[in-house]
């Protein structure tokens, strides 16, 4: 029953299929920092490769003069309902391709907020229907149990949109806006402005010169001053009133 909707399907659109596709582009790895695979809600598998990481300054324009290449395994097709239990996608005919190889084009649209938008025109091959759960349960390698998966072989194209985060890439910095000069809320550097008047609280206040004045002017009256110093106790604060004082001067 499905693959009898799947030959309908393609019956339908002689011109090829447009769908939009969506979800988070992550690096491969540390070793493959410029290949982003995609993290995407459905069974569709995608990712796209530039000569070097995305930087947040990037464009379109130069994104597109840093494309490697786009790469798939396969996508949900849309108005394709596939039965409980089942995964139903279009599937490449090779894992990759660049711009340009067998007609194929690669576009990068924008990338805006840390969303990367391209749009791909690309050969599809073939529909098919594998069942998940005999597909989990089959060891690697061996062959898929009757029944559990089918096919139908045909070349159709489409026109694949994709709107896609960019996990870790921050916005491009806004650029700094620079005011005209004389407008309103701005200091024009090269002017100047009046001393403030001194308020009576800082007049009150003795400059540095005027505190080392009065300091000088204290020590030189205790220097000069005649000192009394008692024979008993060596002290010039002397609290023996019988004891001999001997004046220095």
């Amino acid at each position: 029953m499905a693959q009898q909707a799947a030959e309908a399907w393609l019956a339908e659109r002689p011109d090829g299929f447009e769908a939009t596709y969506t979800g988070t582009l992550s690096p491969a790895s540390e070793f493959a920092a410029s290949l982003y695979n995609a993290r995407s809600t459905g069974p569709s598998s995608f990712g796209i490769r530039f000569d070097r990481p995305i930087a947040p300054s990037d464009t379109a324009a130069t994104l597109q003069a840093a494309l490697g290449f786009a790469c798939f395994e396969r996508v949900v097709l849309p108005d394709l309902d596939a039965p409980e239990g089942w995964r139903v996608t279009g599937d490449f005919p090779v894992s990759s391709f660049a711009d340009g190889d067998g007609g194929q084009t690669i576009t990068v649209d924008s990338l805006e907020d840390g969303r990367l938008r391209w749009t791909v025109r690309a050969r599809l091959y073939q529909i098919s229907g594998v069942d998940e759960a005999a597909q989990a349960a089959c060891p690697c390698g061996a062959p898929m149990p009757e029944g559990s998966y089918w096919s139908v072989r045909q070349d159709f194209y489409g026109t694949l949109h994709f709107d896609c985060e960019v996990a870790g890439l921050a916005p491009a910095p806004a650029a700094p806006t620079t005011a005209a000069p004389g407008a309103a809320g701005t200091t024009d550097s090269t002017s100047s402005s009046p001393e403030p008047e001194p308020s009576q609280a800082d007049a009150a206040v003795p400059s540095k010169g005027e505190e080392g004045e009065a300091f000088s002017g204290e020590l030189r009256s205790i220097i000069e001053k005649p000192l009394h110093v008692c024979l008993l106790c060596v002290s010039s604060s002397c609290v023996h009133p019988e004891a001999d004082t001997t004046r220095f001067d």
